[in-house]
């Protein structure tokens, strides 16, 4: 779908944000103006919204995890942190499967039909999606099994890995799927 997405310059994981090539397709709105813009309160602000949001969820679930990290095992505390980690988790995993799915089956081919020069980026966003499954379906497998019974060291150490990975990946996707989607929207979709 999208031709070289395993390269380090388009690859989720390794890129560092967009190319040059496919900034070219963008609309040419500076993020100095999206607030300002007089479509922004017509699906822009929503969009930047779920993506804080999202964000703001990811960072805890670390965090979280790495405070877990370091407090004794069976202690009370770490007992209740633990149980607040997986309903976070839960969330975060079921909010980002959701928003992707509607971009995916709904968004995505609307942009590309009303914008055809948008289709190499979005379908760039196609793929940064499998790449997020994957890594949500990870993270959900250690959510699953952070409990308090079996929440050793090396469980958490292990969830709080690939809870790291995903913190990272998406935030650079949801930047760039910002980058792309957010000028279209002002244009009005």
């Amino acid at each position: 779908m999208f031709a070289n997405y395993d390269s380090p310059e388009h690859h989720l994981a390794k890129r560092p944000g967009l190319t040059g090539e496919l900034r070219k397709l963008l609309f040419d709105t500076p993020k100095e103006e999206w607030g300002s813009h007089s479509n922004y309160w017509r699906g822009a602000d929503m969009w930047q919204s779920i993506h804080r949001s999202l964000l703001h969820e990811s960072g805890l679930f670390v965090s979280g995890l790495e405070q877990l990290s370091d407090m004794p095992n069976g202690d009370m505390q770490s007992a209740l942190l633990l149980n607040n980690l997986r309903q976070l988790g839960g969330h975060l995993i079921g909010h980002a499967h959701v928003h992707h799915h509607v971009e995916d089956d709904h968004y995505f081919p609307r942009f590309k039909e009303v914008f055809p020069q948008l289709g190499r980026p979005i379908d760039l966003l196609d793929c940064d999606h499998r790449v997020l499954e994957e890594t949500l379906d990870a993270v959900e497998n250690h959510v699953r099994a952070l409990q308090a019974e079996t929440a050793d060291k090396d469980r958490i150490g292990a969830a709080l890995v690939d809870a790291g990975k995903l913190d990272h990946i998406l935030n650079r996707h949801l930047a760039d799927e910002e980058d792309i989607v957010i000028p279209a929207l002002l244009k009005g979709l």
